[in-house]
């Protein structure tokens, strides 16, 4: 058996190749942490595609007058607590009255009074629907909101009185269709009240 010679030179060579490696491996660079960035928004769009993957239409569940309703999130531009609005003499049944929202003058469309014929109790919350390209966004007057739940086609029920209102029996509300609701309401104004 012979003895090995052990060149320290080229040991500590490829140390510091090794070395020098894990700090490029390991470094904070803006190229490494736009990667790493991507692959965890690819890894979370894929988790978030997997969850609704079900062919099922996200809803806010609300009640007015003691009767829960669902309206289709996509035609709510967004909900907030409705302190009141100002009374518009003469104006139609259903229109609680208007309100300033950013500037613009909004009706508020009472839903207890459209849905079942009595007024909504005093505040409550404001669905605040997705404006027209050339509109205004009408504010619907709800008493409560509950939840955000997904609704399956499948569970719609043919409509039951108004066209607007279709029936979920597996979730004991019904359905709001806002655009068909406000057709209904003001026909010829491009489902809009001005």
């Amino acid at each position: 058996m012979t003895a090995s010679v052990i060149r320290w030179e080229e040991v500590h060579e490829r140390l510091r190749r090794s070395e020098r490696f894990l700090s490029e491996t390991l470094a904070e660079t803006p190229e490494r942490i736009e990667a790493v960035f991507r692959r965890r928004a690819l890894e979370l769009a894929r988790e978030h595609t997997a969850r609704y993957a079900a062919p099922g239409l996200p809803a806010l569940i609300f009640t007015a007058v003691g009767e829960n309703y669902a309206i289709a999130l996509h035609q709510l531009a967004e909900v907030a607590p409705l302190r009141g609005c100002t009374p518009v003499p003469g104006a139609m049944r259903g229109i609680a009255g208007v309100l300033n929202l950013r500037g613009s003058i909004c009706p508020v469309i009472d839903l207890g009074m459209v849905l079942s014929g009595s007024p909504s109790a005093d505040g409550g919350s404001a669905l605040i629907l997705r404006a027209p390209a050339t509109g205004v966004p009408a504010v619907l007057k709800a008493d409560s909101v509950r939840e955000v739940r997904e609704i399956h086609s499948a569970g719609l029920g043919d409509p039951v009185g108004p066209p607007y209102l279709r029936p979920v029996p597996a979730g004991g509300f019904a359905l709001l269709d806002a655009e068909a609701m406000l057709r209904a309401l003001f026909p010829g104004k491009e489902s809009r009240p001005q």
